[in-house]
């Protein structure tokens, strides 16, 4: 069973860490600038789509979105708890340009804290979110949100935290 979690956790740094990567000023999506997620119009969920059930293809996921003006910078660091147990804390640094950073974590992820500091520009915020994927075979295609768990703000050169569910 810790194997399962260790994996998924890797899974959500693996990710993470490309996202981070391809993150800069491109036109084309990256997999956590969250552009999917920006379209026009109602999402699936909004529109009247069932959701409802266990999809454990494509299950409905704790995670965050970041955002703020461009050129702010915000180091987000994550404390989870998954079956119970208080997993290694995860950190990712994130920079705003046109759009919001968003990472969703592992379905084994059940509740934790979401600790971020702005280095650069600013105010940044912060919305803990529930989501999943628009294409489970495709992580970098966007995120369809489902619910907003909390949100909060953080001041240039501050930090803020979180706490979910």
């Amino acid at each position: 069973m810790n194997r399962r979690i260790l994996l998924s956790l890797l899974t959500v740094l693996a990710l993470s860490t490309l996202a981070a990567c391809s993150s800069g000023d491109s036109d084309a999506p990256s997999a956590g600038d969250g552009r999917a997620a920006e379209t026009p119009g109602e999402t699936s969920a909004e529109a009247g789509e069932d959701r409802s059930g266990d999809d454990a293809d494509n299950p409905v996921v704790f995670g965050y979105e970041v955002d703020g003006p461009a050129g702010t910078t915000a180091v987000v660091v994550s404390t989870l708890v998954a079956q119970g147990q208080e997993q290694p804390p995860f950190t990712a640094t994130w920079s705003i340009t046109d759009r919001p950073r968003w990472a969703l974590y592992t379905n084994w992820i059940e509740s934790g804290e979401i600790d971020v500091e702005v280095t650069e520009g600013g105010p940044a915020v912060v919305r803990v979110i529930r989501a999943r994927y628009v294409d489970p075979d495709d992580p970098f295609a966007g995120i369809d949100e489902v619910d907003e768990v909390g949100t909060f703000e953080v001041a240039s050169s501050s930090t803020g935290s979180i706490t979910f569910p």
